[in-house]
């Protein structure tokens, strides 16, 4: 199935979670949610009933420039529902995980939050219920790009802020609970460097994580 989708608005409007039905056509092996702007799915979660769950952004719909993008399919790719999350501003989701029960979503939004972005993380039930969004970050700029359960029970989200220590973009990550109540905040970075973390392992001693780095001279190297 394509990842990239284009999406139709043919029913409703509401003003802070958006829930809309849509068309969806079939050319061949691809399945398109047609509309007139930008739609983007970034990532999938696959429940055990074999439903499909994707992440991304909206500007085609909702209450500002892009919005979170929620689309859930059946295991036939038959469309469930479609949800967008966001504010005024610039809402991207980048990431979906799901424990069965519920699913998280990690992004970005300068819709709300303390600064000019803020790392914007969402729980639902499996029914597209929305249980809380919550913002975590500073005074700058602080993303959230994967959010994953850890073998405590609790959650994990890395990325970037620019918020912290000498307020260059360093390398963030952010451990939380199943209600969102932060547990864990912890930077890692250089001074006059750029640092993002991509995603993690949880490993026997501790996290291995994988990202990317660069300094003002663009010298670039793998973290």
């Amino acid at each position: 199935m394509n990842i990239k989708y284009l999406l139709k608005l043919i029913l409703f409007f509401f003003f802070f979670e958006n829930s809309y039905a849509l068309d969806l056509k079939k050319f061949d092996d691809i399945y398109v949610y047609s509309l007139e702007e930008d739609d983007y799915a970034r990532f999938q979660y696959i429940d055990p009933s074999f439903n499909n769950y994707f992440v991304g952004k909206t500007n085609s719909i909702g209450n500002g420039d892009y919005d979170y993008l929620l689309v859930k399919t059946d295991s036939n790719d038959e469309l469930i529902f479609y949800k967008s999350l966001g504010g005024i501003g610039d809402d991207q989701g980048y990431y979906i995980y799901g424990d069965n029960d519920f699913i998280y979503l990690a992004g970005r939004s300068n819709s709300f939050g303390n600064g000019k972005y803020d790392a914007l993380i969402a729980k639902y039930t499996l029914n597209g219920d929305l249980l809380f969004s919550k913002f975590y970050g500073g005074e700058q700029n602080d993303y959230a790009k994967t959010i994953k359960e850890l073998s405590n029970g609790n959650l994990m989200f890395v990325g970037r802020s620019s918020s912290y220590l000498d307020k260059n973009l360093d390398a963030w990550f952010v451990e939380i609970d199943k209600k969102g109540n932060i547990l864990k905040n912890m930077t890692y970075g250089e001074v006059n460097q750029y640092d993002e973390f991509r995603n993690f392992i949880e490993v026997t001693d501790g996290y291995l994580f994988i990202g990317h780095s660069h300094n003002k001279l663009n010298e670039k190297k793998c973290l």
